[in-house]
């Protein structure tokens, strides 16, 4: 989860760092956490998702309420998540840009 932090102006600020990280995901292992309503990024996945072989499975869009993903994650993403972690049978490590109190808080419920 590479969520850029709210005092981020520069629309290059708030995209750019979610999406530098696609290109780290290895086909069927990882999923990323995308800025929805940011047509931009939906076509970058698209785009890189063709490239890299990757499913679609290994993206989660949230509502695209606000550019900061940690303000954007809601129950149903955090479902989404817990669903992905207890169905993997593996272990998994989630990687924030930065721990702040909101990552926190939502990312604690993951933590069983």
């Amino acid at each position: 989860i590479q969520s850029p932090r709210p005092e981020y102006k520069l629309v290059t600020q708030r995209y750019n760092l979610p999406n530098r990280c696609i290109g780290l995901l290895r086909p069927g292992l990882d999923v990323i956490v995308l800025p929805g309503g940011h047509e931009p990024t939906r076509e970058f996945w698209s785009f890189m998702k063709d490239v890299l072989e990757l499913g679609e499975d290994q993206v989660i869009f949230t509502s695209g309420d606000s550019f900061c993903l940690d303000d954007d994650i809601n129950d149903s993403i955090i479902s989404k998540l817990r669903g992905l972690i207890q169905s993997s049978g593996n272990s998994w490590t989630l990687v924030p840009y930065m721990v702040t109190s909101n990552f926190q808080r939502w990312a604690c419920n993951l933590a069983d």
